[in-house]
């Protein structure tokens, strides 16, 4: 069953539902870029922490680390505290961070400063697709979530569009200075225009939280799909590039997003879990179709496996609301999406790395494994959450 989400309170109500979607949207962009910007910069951080030689890339990494270890306690400090408040608070977090990073400390420094932004980009990836939630009405919430789907992708597009002649012009400082401007400045016109949704209560503990998320199957169940596409994605757009020559690198991801904001509108008619079944089975049958085909059309094949895939965070994101109507319990979800995701992520590099020794066709075999699991877990979860509903 898909339910409506709740009326949100009166935040200036004049404001207009796609001021307030677009407003949310930029902020996840610049929340992209908190990841972004690393990679972007990493020549110009090598050159201005020589010592750390080698040791950069886990500056990148350590965004994420928060992601997989606080993402359910971030659920349920947006919950308790409330989205709109958190929001507010982890932007300016944000910007003051940056701006501390502007100032390029010692590599130690930096590497605490990169963990406590992994904790602001956390608690607006949890707090930021909650509000869009409720501040879309019901006949477009489908299409502004999976909008917010393609937050990571654009967001890093944008950013080397944008950060690379920044770079050349003012350097690391002057890039970190104007991110960190960007979140203040967010934090001060955007946020204050976002609803001012219901709270769920006292914050709990780490025990009372995890099994609050894990333990309710609408909560947990877009997380435990997602978790088979992270597996896939990072490691997929990593490793095939070279395999499938220049272009590679810069389509696969753009073309994906093409999926993640169709799946927004087949959302619409068609219930977000089936959308996602439908972007695993497909991506499972053109994984191995790569190398199937003639040389010169595999990076077409490819492309339409990563149309194919990029359904599935967008009827991610459109199942939230759809499987849970309270904003806490979006929230929640919401937590246990940024958790499992980065966890997939984490551990899909790897995993790929091993199935590459059996070449190109292993890699896909795997990709194709992967999609069967996160059918089976999603039709297996559907069933479920429909006896409940």
């Amino acid at each position: 069953m898909v339910h409506s989400a709740p009326a949100a309170d009166a935040a200036p109500s004049r404001v207009s539902a796609w001021v307030r979607i677009l407003g949310l949207f930029v902020i996840g962009l610049f929340a992209a870029a908190q990841f972004a910007k690393i990679s972007v910069a990493l020549p110009q951080l090598d050159a201005l922490y020589p010592d750390a030689s080698g040791r950069m890339a886990y500056a990148v990494a350590a965004n994420g680390v928060a992601g997989i270890v606080l993402g359910v306690l971030g659920g349920a400090l947006v919950a308790s505290v409330g989205a709109r408040r958190v929001l507010c608070l982890a932007l300016v977090g944000a910007g003051a961070l940056s701006l501390a990073e502007a100032l390029v400390p010692s590599f130690a420094v930096f590497m605490v400063l990169r963990l406590l932004e992994g904790v602001t980009h956390l608690l607006i990836v949890v707090a930021a697709p909650t509000l869009m939630a409720a501040s879309a009405p019901p006949r477009i919430r489908p299409v502004a979530m999976g909008l917010w789907g393609t937050f990571m992708g654009v967001g890093f597009a944008v950013t080397a569009l944008v950060g690379v002649p920044v770079l050349e012009a003012g350097g690391v400082p002057v890039f970190f200075v104007a991110h960190g401007l960007g979140m203040l400045a967010l934090a001060a016109v955007v946020a204050p225009l976002m609803p001012s949704l219901p709270r769920g209560g006292r914050m709990p503990g780490l025990t009372a939280a995890h099994r609050a998320t894990y333990g309710r199957l609408p909560r947990i169940t877009p997380a435990l799909g997602f978790l088979w596409y992270t597996l896939n994605f990072v490691a997929l757009v990593t490793f095939l590039p070279p395999l499938l020559g220049p272009g590679a690198a810069v389509i696969l991801p753009l073309v994906a997003l093409i999926g993640t904001f169709g799946a927004g509108e087949l959302s619409r008619r068609i219930a977000p879990l089936t959308v996602g079944r439908a972007g695993f089975a497909l991506t499972a049958l053109l994984m191995p179709a790569i190398w199937l085909v003639p040389e010169t059309a595999q990076l077409p094949v490819a492309a339409a496996a990563f149309v194919t895939m990029g359904l599935i965070p967008g009827a991610t994101f459109a199942a939230v609301p759809a499987l849970n109507p309270e904003p806490a319990d979006q929230a929640g979800a919401n937590g246990a999406i940024a958790q499992l995701g980065n966890v997939g992520s984490t551990i899909g590099t790897p995993l790929f790395s091993v199935a590459l020794i059996a070449g190109p066709m292993g890699l896909s075999l795997v990709s194709a494994l992967l999609c069967v699991a996160g059918i089976f877990v999603w039709s297996l979860l559907s069933r479920k959450v429909a006896a409940i509903s």
